[in-house]
């Protein structure tokens, strides 16, 4: 079996596949969790770990943003976990994060909204939203479950409730000194002109200095929470209302209102 945990950036696709792994990991002897793939990545699955997959009790699980047809061949052994959230709150997120423009967000959002709707056509296929994995994750984690055919206990369900609230995982994800120097160098680079900007980009500034001062994966050794993950606004919901002006916000209910009214999020205009 192949599990894809695969949603929007920024919009808790990390933290229900923490929960999905937590899950297999009590509940399946052959498990494998290879993390966060690239699409490039995907298509090496079926060839490397056929036999592996295709077992009815062992488990391979990854995460990614974007699902390759590459993997389409696997059928009945592909299960698609989707996380997606209020695409304000998401670009509040991506602004604060990466200080990504709002043109960027738009045709990047855009792009990936159609791909995910042909991902509907998986057999094997479960969405929830952001939202909810923050507000009734009690429910997410045994629909999860539920979905994946395993069985967990209450106090496995309790365990993994408590291990993937985010003030838990604000706590141990709190950046050291060299990681406060790392998000500092982030944000001295992103004030850079363009030029200067897309120079460093190609000799590969920014990784050699992360190198440097962070040698070790960001990822923590277990999972896929890193140093930076949980934003200065905690993911909480709504936060939009506050963080975005008349035009921000305007741009994105006319670009994507249909889409966020589907999925019952409130429109103001």
């Amino acid at each position: 079996m192949i599990v894809a945990c695969i949603g929007f950036p920024r919009s808790g696709s990390t933290l229900q596949f923490e929960i999905c792994a937590k899950i297999i990991q009590n509940r399946c002897e052959e498990f494998e969790n290879l993390g966060y793939l690239r699409l490039e990545e995907q298509g090496e699955l079926l060839d490397k770990r056929a036999a592996n997959c295709m077992k009815k009790n062992s488990i391979v699980i990854f995460k990614s943003h974007e699902l390759s047809r590459e993997l389409e061949p696997a059928g009945k052994s592909l299960y698609v976990i989707h996380s997606y959230r209020d695409l304000r709150d998401s670009f509040v997120s991506h602004k604060n994060k990466w200080n990504v423009q709002l043109k960027d967000f738009v045709m990047r959002h855009k792009s990936l909204i159609v791909k995910y709707e042909t991902m509907k056509n998986t057999e094997n296929y479960l969405e929830q939203s952001y939202e909810k994995e923050i507000f009734e994750r009690w429910s997410c984690i045994n629909s999860i479950a539920h979905f994946l055919n395993l069985d967990v206990t209450e106090d496995e369900t309790k365990k993994i409730f408590c291990e993937t609230s985010v003030d838990n995982v604000a706590n141990v994800t709190s950046p050291g000194i060299k990681e406060f120097l790392f998000l500092y160098l982030n944000k001295a680079l992103r004030g850079c002109p363009p030029g200067l900007k897309n120079a460093m980009r190609r000799i590969g500034v920014n990784e050699k200095v992360r190198r440097y001062l962070i040698p070790h994966d960001v990822h923590q050794k277990t999972d896929l929470f890193h140093f930076d993950h949980i934003s200065i606004n905690k993911g909480r919901p709504g936060v939009w209302r506050q963080c975005l002006n008349k035009i921000e916000k305007d741009t994105l209910e006319n670009e994507f209102g249909d889409w966020l009214r589907k999925r019952g999020y409130e429109i103001e205009q």
